[in-house]
């Protein structure tokens, strides 16, 4: 979990978010994908242009296998390519998916994730914005950003659900 705010999410995670998510999660509807980037901007868009860099936390190399795609990279793909802000993929993922974790074991498990081989040093002193869907425990989320500003990046997530 985040000690201190790194970040917002922009709904609580309601009915209608969850039905949004299993649409985008479940049945690959990237309809969903671009109704949650859009909420994202429409809500934040300001905000987001204030960034140097996009990135997003990874999902697990399992989930990507089930899925056939990193639902918070085709997030960020949307976000990056409506405000022109340069997207990267940072993150090395786990190999175990986050959702029938416990919160002790999720914060295990995000532990796995490591930053990429991109240079650091290029984006230290930089604005970097983690995008994911939704805020569970924090796990990965507060993990990506870590791992940034170990390396001197100013980093600061964005969700579109948080579960309250």
């Amino acid at each position: 979990m985040l000690k201190k705010q790194k970040g917002m999410s922009i709904f609580a995670y309601n009915e209608e978010g969850k039905a949004l998510l299993m649409a985008y999660k479940k049945r690959g509807s990237f309809y969903a994908g671009n109704d949650m980037a859009n909420l994202m901007l429409s809500d934040q868009r300001v905000f987001i242009k204030s960034f140097h860099l996009i990135t997003f936390a990874p999902s697990s190399f399992k989930s990507v296998q089930n899925l056939g795609f990193d639902h918070g990279e085709y997030m960020a793909e949307r976000i990056s390519k409506e405000t022109g802000i340069p997207l990267r993929a940072l993150f090395k993922p786990s190999k175990t998916e986050q959702k029938k974790l416990d919160m002790e074991s999720r914060k295990e498990n995000a532990e796995q994730i490591m930053l990429r081989h991109y240079s650091a040093e290029r984006l230290k002193g930089k604005r970097v914005l983690v995008i994911d869907d939704v805020f569970t425990t924090g796990s990965t989320v507060g993990r990506c950003v870590k791992l940034l500003e170990n390396q001197g990046v100013h980093s600061y997530y964005m969700t579109v659900f948080k579960l309250v």
